[in-house]
């Protein structure tokens, strides 16, 4: 696949948008929507945004390396330690943070410590959400980063026509599976929602596997920037009207959708003509690219992986005191943005510069947009 240079743009406004997403994450965990109205329980309620992470990991780092992969310049090793030096830092500053919550909740259980401490954790449903609850999708992303450089050889002669056959069939195999689920019931539920704790929907709403064509979109996505060029501004335009008003009516219609649905790979499509009419220029672009934005969204990995222990703190601390309002909500999400900042800034950026330069022998600057 020829890359044109059309497509060699600043991603940076990507990035923003993972700031906005993890905060929907946190806001998901903190507020009860099944206690508000239908459109704002879909809205808020409905999963969604951890898809959006599957998507843009999958075109962001397909643009980044797969040039190089396709000129056989990329080892596998060394690719596979720059993602370790990225994940890791946070991810256990996450489990660190979360350790007082894990001692309070659990009894100990070494095996699933193991599995956790080693990202293996979304691949056995009893443990996946096991210390810090959001960590399972990081263990996914690791699993999605070692699929990476096989993904890209296989994809790196692709036409245009067969990115598009592709991306389809990886989205009919995420909705076959819930559909299948459905279909099956193999917990013989008699309601399937958020609160129910089974074997197979944890598999369905946890497992690699499942999402990884979601991730494979993006990687598909991803090709058809760089040979194309991406969106005339025009189109961009209207690609990012389009996907963002069908996203937001389904979001909204979310929970009148099969919950099994809603947290596979139903949004990866309308989710990578949304990162690509960004990518191309599109109008939000502006909006989305001053530097304090997209250094929310670099402090993302960090908001996501730490917000749950500092809302169980803020739990234990306000329990018996007080109910907290929608102003104390916004104070406590704004706490917890704010130190995820700073983490980001004096921990997590500082320690991944640090593995970088020692595995590389660089400095390892941070990249303007994340991946």
């Amino acid at each position: 696949m020829t890359v044109l240079p059309a497509a060699a743009k600043n991603l940076s406004a990507l990035t923003s948008i993972r700031f906005l997403a993890a905060l929907r994450v946190a806001m998901y965990h903190l507020v009860n929507w099944d206690h508000y109205t239908f459109w704002w329980r879909g809205l808020m309620g409905t999963p969604a945004s951890v898809s959006y992470f599957f998507v843009s990991s999958g075109f962001l780092l397909t643009y980044t390396y797969s040039a190089r992969f396709d000129r056989d310049e990329m080892q596998y090793g060394k690719f596979w330690l720059g993602r370790c030096a990225r994940l890791l830092p946070v991810y256990f500053l996450g489990l660190l943070v979360a350790l007082p919550v894990l001692l309070h909740s659990h009894t100990a259980a070494p095996g699933k410590m193991f599995l956790t401490v080693f990202l293996l954790q979304a691949w056995f449903p009893r443990s996946a959400l096991y210390w810090n609850t959001p960590a399972w999708a990081l263990s996914n992303l690791a699993f999605c980063y070692l699929s990476l450089p096989f993904l890209l050889r296989a994809t790196r002669r692709f036409s245009k026509t067969a990115c598009l056959i592709f991306a389809a069939a990886a989205w009919l195999t995420s909705l076959t599976l819930s559909l299948s689920y459905l279909h099956l019931n193999p917990d013989n539920l008699t309601h399937i929602d958020s609160n129910n704790e089974a074997f197979w929907l944890y598999v369905l709403k946890y497992n690699p596997f499942v999402h990884l064509p979601e991730f494979f979109i993006g990687v598909l996505a991803a090709r058809l920037f760089t040979t194309t060029g991406g969106f005339t501004r025009a189109y961009a335009d209207y690609a990012f009207a389009f996907s963002t008003a069908i996203i937001v009516m389904i979001l909204l219609l979310g929970y009148s959708i099969p919950y099994p649905v809603t947290h596979t790979g139903l949004l990866a499509p309308l989710l990578a003509i949304l990162i690509a009419s960004i990518a191309s220029g599109a109008f939000i672009d502006k909006i989305l690219k001053p530097k304090w934005f997209v250094l929310l969204g670099q402090s993302s990995f960090a908001l996501y992986m730490l917000h749950w222990p500092l809302l169980v703190f803020a739990t234990w601390y306000f329990a018996n005191r007080t109910e907290l309002g929608p102003i104390g909500r916004l104070l406590v999400v704004a706490v917890i943005v704010v130190l995820s900042l700073a983490l980001y800034k004096w921990v997590e950026a500082p320690l991944t510069a640090k593995l970088r330069k020692s595995l590389f022998k660089s400095a390892g600057a941070t990249p303007k947009y994340s991946e």
